[in-house]
């Protein structure tokens, strides 16, 4: 391939713009496999409500438009992956409570 030198500033190579941040890469926090993060958000209750809605009444909304259209396979298989989502929060919710 035939690399270029294009005379552009820095800024624009990187994609950056004057206000932008420096790219923060996660590290390893203590050694139990833990991986920080810099997203701080304060969990409010409604916040909590909102980030659900949000998340959650598209799904409901292709669950019943599926049955309702006929569709029951596909109705089943977005009900199995609700239920599959749901199980999976609860073991790491438990595996996170507990020391093995």
């Amino acid at each position: 391939m035939d690399y270029k030198k294009y005379n552009l500033p820095q800024r624009l190579v990187t994609g950056a713009t004057k206000k932008s941040q420096e790219a923060q890469v996660p590290t390893a926090i203590g050694g139990d496999g833990q991986i920080g993060s810099n997203l701080n958000i304060r969990w409010t209750p409604r916040r909590r409500v909102i980030a659900a809605t949000v998340l959650g009444v598209p799904f409901l909304l292709a669950t019943a438009v599926a049955f309702k259209s006929g569709y029951t396979l596909m109705g089943i298989i977005l009900v199995g992956v609700a239920v599959f989502v749901g199980l999976m929060y609860l073991a790491l919710r438990y595996i996170e409570a507990n020391e093995f």
